[in-house]
């Protein structure tokens, strides 16, 4: 957001965060987030229990333009809430409803995340990544 714009903001695009086939009204979206490079946009969404993964467009042009490159199954039920590491190549999903914590290893060019490790985790829902000790 540019602190400087003191106009009305618009819609720029609108974009599914599911497949088409599954039906809208069993999902809900839970939270978005930016990976820390700002390339890759992430989306949770309950009921298809997926992360869809977008690349953020930067061209003069199409700024904030979205492409979808994949919706990722996060391995557990109700990703509540969700979290990029520092190096932006795993995020970390709270399964709420399936009690555990899933850590995801992200291939930044195809947008493709594979649950990697979970961990008991009862009724997770935020989860904050440390940055490695010294």
């Amino acid at each position: 957001i540019n602190a400087e714009y003191m106009g009305e903001y618009m819609g720029l695009q609108s974009v599914s965060t599911i497949p088409a086939g599954f039906p809208r009204k069993l999902n809900t979206c839970s939270g978005l987030m930016l990976d820390p490079s700002g390339e890759l946009l992430g989306v949770a969404n309950r009921g298809h229990d997926s992360i869809a993964l977008y690349r953020v467009n930067h061209a003069a042009g199409a700024v904030g333009q979205l492409s979808l490159l994949q919706i990722n199954h996060t391995g557990g039920r109700e990703p509540r809430h969700f979290a990029w590491d520092a190096t932006g190549q795993f995020l970390l999903a709270c399964n709420q409803n399936s009690d555990e914590l899933a850590l995801m290893r992200v291939d930044r060019n195809s947008g493709a995340a594979v649950v990697v490790q979970t961990v008991r985790a009862p009724s997770c829902n935020f989860v904050l990544p440390c940055p490695p000790s010294a």
